[in-house]
């Protein structure tokens, strides 16, 4: 893979940001892998669509939608990425995933700051026969005036690095990998052992952040396997994670609101922070007592093993 010059031409125009869209966790059928498709094929199809839909999103004139639709894909080609490591090296990978989350953090900000909102309606819903009439109302208007659409500039600038990794993407030789599964083991067994490992210091730690830092595990596990085996994993492990990280999803939007209260960015009255905090700190400890149960069962295999289960299910998904 080697550097090129990305497309100016294709800088977003300003535009006013539309309501909050919805946006799906699963990956998209024709970007996931088909049953008589040589893997190399597979692996070159997928990233490829998966970079042109971000480029797709930052180049929408939706900015709300855009800004999600982008991340999500960008993340997703990580966890593409991440499956082929070890077969493409370890320079090549490092590379080519700092490239996908300089891109991200360009217009995550926006991503997140714009999912608080939601998260508070859903607390208020969750509490609502427990608060007073018109709880957190200043709150909520607070956070609707302040949010903000990524800026042209972190657009611009995100799609020219994403531009930029597909054509590198376009030009990669895929003979370089073997069409079978002695490709991707080795990338699916370190993001299984990650998974493990950051579930096992989230508990250990007890802080958000590290409750997040396994959720960015869970979902890649979860995107490696809709991609690979989209039949079998839509009937169990995808779905499993899929909800997994949903709830860890929630709570690290809480943590996200109540830091920004605590810290004095939103909300006047001391009270009512003082409320919000303990409400979500209450929430996101129910939500982690909830998950240990749901991790143990998902994580509970030792890495090897759980590798060659899931190779055992993809050979013999192939072969029917």
């Amino acid at each position: 893979m080697f550097v090129v010059e990305s497309d100016s031409s294709r800088v977003p125009k300003a535009h006013t940001p539309p309501p909050p869209p919805g946006f799906s966790y699963h990956i998209a059928p024709t970007l996931a892998m088909r049953r008589d498709e040589p893997l190399p094929i597979a692996i070159h199809r997928i990233g490829t669509g998966l970079l042109d839909r971000a480029v797709a999103g930052l180049t929408s004139e939706d900015r709300d939608r855009a800004v999600h639709e982008a991340c999500q894909a960008l993340e997703q080609a990580r966890a593409l990425l991440r499956l082929v490591g070890p077969t493409v090296g370890d320079r090549v990978f490092r590379f080519e995933d700092h490239q996908l989350v300089a891109a991200i953090r360009l217009v995550a900000p926006a991503r997140d700051g714009y999912r608080v909102l939601p998260a508070l309606d859903a607390l208020v819903d969750r509490f609502v026969d427990r608060l007073a009439p018109g709880a957190f109302d200043l709150l909520r208007h607070q956070l609707t005036d302040r949010r903000l659409a990524a800026t042209d500039e972190q657009v611009a600038a995100a799609l020219e690095i994403v531009v930029a990794a597909r054509v590198r993407y376009t030009r990669f030789g895929v003979d370089a990998l073997d069409d079978s599964f002695s490709t991707i083991e080795g990338g699916l067994h370190e993001t299984y052992s990650m998974g493990r490992l950051r579930m096992s210091d989230a508990y250990r730690t007890s802080t958000d952040a590290a409750f997040q830092t396994w959720r960015t595990e869970v979902s890649h596990l979860r995107d490696q396997s809709s991609m690979l085996d989209p039949d079998w994993a839509t009937l169990g492990l995808s779905e499993r994670l899929r909800k997994l990280a949903v709830s860890l999803g929630e709570a690290g939007d809480l943590a996200a609101l109540a830091s920004d209260v605590s810290e004095g960015v939103l909300g006047e009255d001391d009270e009512e922070r003082e409320l919000l905090r303990l409400l979500v700190f209450g929430r996101c400890r129910d939500l982690y007592r909830q998950l240990i149960p749901v991790g143990e069962r998902l994580y509970g295999d030792d890495p090897g093993d759980f590798v060659d289960r899931f190779g055992a299910y993809w050979r013999g998904w192939r072969s029917r």
